[in-house]
């Protein structure tokens, strides 16, 4: 362990001491750290046209760029080359019918020998599959090459269970993350479906009892499977622990943290949203933010102790984030007519 100077363990006592006078507060059961913000840099971006009639957001899977179409009438994703930015096929139809969805969550992206792709999440068929791009662009036809029907699961949250599951994200071939409502609190756990038991369960927040998932917000897992951060998206700060729910705290640049209450008053319209997105590596957490007092989006860099390492900021109004690991680049999503791309590889060192 490198040494710390008396300056910085005054301020870490300091910053222990603010948060064990507010932690009654913290929507997350944890510890409440500050951090202070370092300098920021100026991120420049590479802006690329597109149109794409009802995207809501994309993701990088490999060589390919997939934009979820959520508003679109008649598809769910319409995916594009990432190195030419040219489209390549329209995948999965809206509909009930076989391979057909109406609304979908699309989670963990995979590369293995089967192809290129990513797993999503059906509320409504309660199904978790594997679309394959690799094989759905080469065949011209939707290729799902895994599918799991959560009905058939032990999953608290089920039909019959108590609780209430919205989120169930597969980690790979074995593990799920999913998450419950039950009652006055938001709790996750880790599933193994291929025994079918669930081998993990913790608390993860407070809930509200006026508005479901009112402390909700994008969750993401470290490649090595070891840790998971959480941003609520109305509380500015994240939440971090370890995917047995260990070692858990959170950080934020405020002196204390938002309170449950103070969010429920403020009409929804009028509630100013923080931490929106998030990648990860087994070395950093990639926060997208909007910072209201400056009015930038902000790309926030923290390592997996909570240390806020580098502030990159885009006056590009984006609205979610996909990280490329291999190249360093960071792909924003702004509309369904342009995303963005920047380097930052020197940071993810």
């Amino acid at each position: 362990m490198l040494p710390i100077k008396n300056s910085k363990i005054f301020t870490f006592v300091l910053v222990v001491l603010l948060s064990s006078s507010c932690r009654s507060d913290n929507i997350f059961d944890s510890k409440y750290i500050r951090v202070e913000r370092p300098r920021s840099i100026a991120l420049p971006c590479e802006i690329i046209p597109c149109d794409v009639p009802g995207a809501v957001h994309g993701f990088v899977v490999d060589s390919f760029y997939v934009f979820y179409t959520m508003l679109h009438p008649e598809h769910r994703f319409a995916v594009y080359d990432r190195r030419t930015m040219t489209p390549l096929t329209n995948l999965v139809r809206v509909g009930r019918g076989p391979n057909e969805y109406n609304y979908l969550t699309p989670g963990q992206r995979t590369c293995n020998d089967e192809g290129r792709g990513f797993w999503f999440y059906s509320g409504s068929k309660q199904e978790s599959a594997r679309l394959n791009l690799t094989k759905s662009i080469t065949e011209d036809k939707v290729c799902i090459d895994s599918r799991l029907s959560l009905t058939e699961l032990d999953i608290p949250g089920n039909v019959g269970s108590p609780g209430q599951l919205f989120a169930f994200d597969r980690i790979n071939d074995t593990l799920a993350l999913y998450q419950i409502i039950r009652g006055t609190y938001v709790s996750g756990g880790i599933y193994d479906f291929q025994k079918r038991i669930e081998i993990q369960r913790f608390k993860l927040s407070i809930q509200s009892n006026k508005e479901p998932n009112l402390t909700g917000g994008p969750i993401a897992i470290s490649p090595d499977l070891t840790r998971m951060v959480m941003l609520p998206v109305y509380f500015d700060q994240i939440n971090i622990c370890y995917v047995d729910g260990s070692d858990r705290k959170s950080i934020s640049t405020c002196s204390k943290p938002l309170s449950l209450t103070q969010i429920e008053s403020k009409a929804p319209e009028t509630r100013p949203m923080y931490y929106i997105d998030v990648e990860t590596t087994n070395e950093r957490i990639v926060a997208l933010y909007q910072n209201h007092q400056t009015g930038l989006t902000e790309i926030h860099l923290f390592d997996w102790a909570g240390d806020l390492q580098t502030i990159l900021t885009t006056a590009n109004p984006i609205r979610s984030i996909s990280l490329d690991t291999q190249a360093g680049f960071l792909y924003g999503f702004i509309s369904s007519e342009e995303i963005c791309k920047m380097d930052i590889n020197t940071w993810l060192q």
